[in-house]
């Protein structure tokens, strides 16, 4: 290697260490200093870290341990040193240093990834190829961006590109390479499970034929089969194998020791961070909010039209893919030994549902080797043909010019101001004190950036959408949103957090995702305010971020979009309401064409009905459940079983949402009956009774009982209020509709008696003084009726009964 090449790498290496190093205290207010822990990934494994030193069973994580162990020892070896007590999360000083010293790992694990990569590609192309592959994964822009945090994909990236390096040196009579080997195996493991996969290119590299695949080939056509066997054996030494072997199952053993120890730990679901959550979420059989955009992806070809892109630039994109095609054809050993990390990478990950561009990370070493190899081949073709000196130069140039601006525009974001602080400050001095504002929760939260002192805050209801869906008729869905923005003023919203995964998932979730589109375009009532974005660019040139992965702008850079109301929103959700209603590509019209019927007992022409809304679409689970009722009411409960047990199994158990959705929907009684049988199945398991199936249950007994109140049937409508409140005992309804009962029927001392235990439970419910002031003005007590009266008409100055009430006395 000669000095120049020395020379050149040296700079390409400090390129890279200077690229991720670059405004590394991203997320610290210029102004206060305070440190943001904007990446939840990164919040996830710092915390976990914290735990190494107390209690590893309480890590709820889905990685292994290797990078906790490694941050923890490194924080407190450098605190010491420094006088700083890490993980003291309390303390922003110590936030700060802890999040700190993990990415500074994360940038001397990059750094070294690209100097590892000069030696693989040196060993595939030559020192031209190995320190182009260097420049390449140095100023990729993707491999930047992870760099600036501490997740486990930059570490899991160094351990497999060391163990790829490592496999190159094989087969050897020296054992050290194995040993090496084995250690840097279990790390991978021990950092993400994925890692085993280096076991294919170690495979791999002892069975392929030092001739090459051709003469392989005829070796198997032409040897007995004991000598294939033998030969077998002595490539695959049993001592170095076991030497491997060994260090792996230690290091991993150390890494991740409950996989052994305590498999019902490992394999716990209580937790959706555990190891198991987490790949059903992966695979796309639980569903969260944060997955919904993946339903608007195409497995493995959106690796290619989008997180190729948004990691590497398009340029380096192309030559990496026909580089990678160029080793599959020239069937070179060292590079079918790289590819045999690479497709089987990519065919595990490429088809699960979700994709997020970091799944990307441990793929670019690679990509970035096969690149430059390409890159060189084309270059040497082209200077042949033309017998010109430096046009083998062009293609490097074409690649590496756009490569490097791409680089440095996303470097270039960690140097300004966090676009959620920024909007912070903005939302404090611009939105008027006392304002009711929407905020959002989630993986990029807004709640935080606007104060409970000074604003009326209220909180988004995303998972709404998911857990109704196909329990729910899509009118109520809008009709819950009426309720939830009927006194909003202003909007904090992050465009990566829940609008632009709803908008992924139109076909899925047609009511949530048409909330954010019709928030987008103004339809909704809501007009934008302002937007705070920090956009990658270089020489005033900006790159458009318009289609990538949320994921890779959301944790450094993301858009946050301030809404305020300037239309009457009520009466643009009515409409709305109206048209999903009669919308014929949505189950509600043939439903409540079932429920009339069904309420007039005509239950063929109900059951038809039901089914028609199912067929429009299939999870509709409860057009089916009211199939099911049909049946049941008819007498043919044979038939009603059967498609009860179908359906039971099909979606592995009923849930309760379903009978809200019949409340809902006007079919009280098939509501309450079925919500108490899972109250009831929940005290059979001995599970406690979530809070909202016994308030669901109390309110549609609180139907009931005002239905047979209206019909004077008091005796009825008292026994299902005071059923109501042995279900909910801190639900104020059936207290008011108890009242109510005593008062019509004269015993208003015994209305006192109910409505004052309502009194004890909410002092500020504006219903109870009213149906109080009532009460007093039955007894002929106008005085304190008039007191009552005041006092609801000030907690609710709008409601018109309680000024009329005032105003008649």
């Amino acid at each position: 290697m000669t000095q120049k090449a020395v020379v050149i790498l040296g700079l390409v290496v400090a390129l890279a260490g200077g690229l991720r190093v670059y405004g590394l205290d991203w997320g610290t207010d210029w102004q206060t200093g305070v440190f943001y822990r904007f990446h939840t990934d990164e919040a996830t494994l710092v915390d976990s870290a914290q735990l190494v030193g107390e209690d590893l069973k309480a890590i709820r994580a889905s990685y292994g341990k290797a990078p906790m162990y490694l941050l923890f020892g490194a924080a407190h070896g450098l605190g010491a040193v420094m006088g700083i007590a890490p993980f003291d999360l309390e303390d922003n000083r110590s936030v700060r240093f802890t999040h700190l010293v993990g990415r500074g790992i994360s940038v001397l694990f990059g750094t070294l990834t690209v100097w590892l990569v000069f030696l693989i590609g040196r060993r595939l192309g030559g020192v031209g190829t190995g320190v182009l592959a260097a420049f390449f994964l140095a100023v990729c822009a993707g491999h930047i961006q992870q760099s600036h945090y501490y997740t486990v994909d930059v570490s899991l990236t160094l351990w497999v590109t060391l163990g790829l390096y490592l496999i190159l040196q094989m087969p050897s009579r020296q054992m050290w390479p194995y040993l090496a080997f084995g250690i840097v195996g279990g790390l991978a493991a021990g950092t993400r499970l994925v890692g085993v996969w280096l076991g294919i290119p170690f495979l791999m590299v002892h069975l392929w034929d030092f001739g090459g695949l051709q003469n392989a080939t005829e070796v198997r056509e032409s040897s007995p089969f004991f000598v294939r066997i033998r030969t077998v054996i002595d490539r695959l030494n049993p001592i170095r194998t076991g030497v491997v072997l060994l260090g792996g199952a230690v290091v991993g053993f150390l890494c991740e020791p409950f996989l052994i120890l305590d498999p019902g730990h490992f394999f716990a679901e209580s937790d959706a961070r555990q190891f198991v959550p987490s790949m059903q979420i992966a695979r796309g059989e639980l569903i969260r909010v944060w997955t919904l955009y993946d339903f608007s992806t195409t497995p493995y070809l959106f690796y290619v039209t989008h997180l190729l892109r948004d990691a590497m630039g398009r340029p380096l994109e192309v030559v990496a893919l026909l580089g990678t095609v160029w080793v599959l054809w020239r069937r070179e050993r060292s590079g079918w030994v790289l590819l045999g990390w690479l497709m089987p990478y990519f065919l595990l990950v490429g088809g699960l549902h979700t994709k997020p561009v970091r799944y990307i990370t441990p793929m670019l070493p690679v990509l970035a080797v096969v690149g430059a190899w390409a890159c060189v081949q084309i270059g040497d073709w082209i200077g042949t043909r033309l017998d010109r000196r430096f046009a083998c130069v062009f293609p490097a140039l074409l690649v590496g010019v756009p490569a490097l601006g791409y680089g440095v525009a996303i470097a270039r974001i960690y140097g300004v101001e966090d676009s959620r602080i920024v909007a912070a400050r903005w939302v404090d001095t611009h939105i008027p004190e006392g304002s009711r504002v929407m905020v959002e929760t989630g993986g990029f939260a807004t709640s935080w950036m606007v104060s409970d002192e000074r604003f009326q805050k209220q909180v988004d209801q995303p998972s709404f959408f998911l857990n109704t869906e196909g329990f729910f008729l899509y009118k109520d869905k809008v009709g819950f949103l009426e309720n939830l923005l009927r006194d909003v003023e202003w909007m904090v919203v992050i465009e990566e957090n829940r609008m632009r995964q709803f908008e992924g998932a139109g076909a899925r979730y047609p009511v949530g995702s048409g909330y954010y589109q019709r928030l987008r375009d103004g339809d909704l009532g809501f007009s934008e305010e302002r937007t705070f974005k920090v956009i990658p660019e270089i020489f005033g040139l900006s790159i458009s971020e318009a289609d990538v992965e949320p994921t890779g702008t959301a944790f450094d850079h993301p858009r946050v979009i301030i809404y305020r109301r300037t239309g009457d929103v009520e009466e643009r959700l009515r409409n709305w309401r109206a048209e999903v209603k009669a919308d014929p590509k949505l189950p509600d019209r043939e439903f409540l064409s079932g429920v009339q019927a069904y309420l007039q007992g005509n239950w063929y022409g109900a059951r038809e009905a039901f089914r028609r809304s199912v067929a429009l679409r299939s999870d509709f689970m409860l057009g089916e459940l009211m199939v099911v009722n049909t049946y049941f009411r008819e007498g043919r409960s044979s038939e009603a079983k059967e498609l009860w047990e179908d359906m039971d199994g099909r979606y592995e158990g009923v849930p309760p949402e379903v009978g809200v959705g019949m409340l809902e929907a006007g079919l009280e009684d098939d509501g309450v009956a079925y919500l108490e049988r899972s109250i009831a199945i929940y005290r059979q398991l001995g599970d406690p009774v979530p809070e909202w199936v016994l308030n669901a249950a109390a309110e549609g007994r609180v139907v009931r009982g005002t239905r047979f109140l209206d019909q004077k049937r008091y005796e009825v409508a008292e026994r299902e209020y005071r059923h109501a409140l042995n279900l909910a005992p801190d639900y104020i309804d059936p207290y008011l509709g108890l009242g109510k009962v005593h008062l019509v029927q004269g015993q208003y001392d015994a209305a006192l008696v109910v409505l004052q235990q309502a009194m004890e439970l909410n002092l500020s419910h504006a219903k109870v003084w009213y149906q109080l002031g009532e009460v007093y003005r039955a007894k002929g007590d106008l005085d304190r009726a008039r007191d009552h009266f005041k006092q609801a008409v000030g907690l609710r100055p709008g409601e018109v009964p309680f000024q009329m009430a005032n105003g008649a006395h």
